[in-house]
């Protein structure tokens, strides 16, 4: 995967498509307007991460749909077979080697995927972690993000280089580091 690199001036059109299907989220306890909050962390994954695809595309789209356990489980049961919440779920458009491609056929509309995020397993991971709402919630928009960018974490290789990413956007953005004292980082 690609390190973090200077912002990028071709990605100006970033549409973030947000779905509250849950209205305790309208309620969340964050610095700035939800929309705004999620677009901002949004935004600067992609214009942190060289992203070769995205240099011919005129218009990027990622999908926020936020949500609560019962919805969560739901879908983590039918898609990934764990019939338990989750706190986030990515389902990317574009394969790894999709995404690190620069002869893709894609000059206008990509849609790079669905991040969904559930409120009550934030606030309780949040409280179990001892950190702030926003924080957790901001490394959950994060971690979507990375997953949809082709970042993975099932072998300790791969766990290892997107942890090292999410830490450097998240300490980037003045919050703490994410795994900091976690026993599984």
């Amino acid at each position: 995967m690609p390190e973090p690199v200077e912002p990028s001036p071709s990605l100006s059109n970033v549409a973030v498509s947000l779905s509250i299907e849950d209205p305790v989220w309208r309620d969340a306890d964050l610095e700035i307007p939800l929309e705004d909050f999620i677009e901002a962390h949004v935004r600067t994954v992609l214009y942190t991460i060289e992203i070769p695809v995205l240099e011919k595309a005129e218009m990027v789209d990622v999908s926020v749909v936020l949500m609560n356990d019962a919805m969560i489980q739901s879908i983590n049961h039918e898609y990934r077979g764990k019939n338990k919440p989750t706190n986030v779920l990515s389902f990317p458009q574009l394969t790894v080697e999709e995404i690190k491609s620069r002869d893709l056929n894609i000059n206008e509309f990509l849609p790079l995927g669905d991040i969904l995020i559930s409120y009550e397993t934030i606030v309780q991971e949040a409280k179990e972690q001892e950190k702030d709402f926003d924080a957790h919630f901001a490394h959950m928009i994060i971690h979507g993000m990375l997953h949809l960018l082709g970042y993975d974490h099932l072998e300790d290789d791969e766990a290892e280089e997107m942890e090292h990413v999410e830490t450097l956007i998240m300490t980037g953005l003045g919050y703490k580091a994410p795994y900091e004292g976690m026993e599984n980082a």
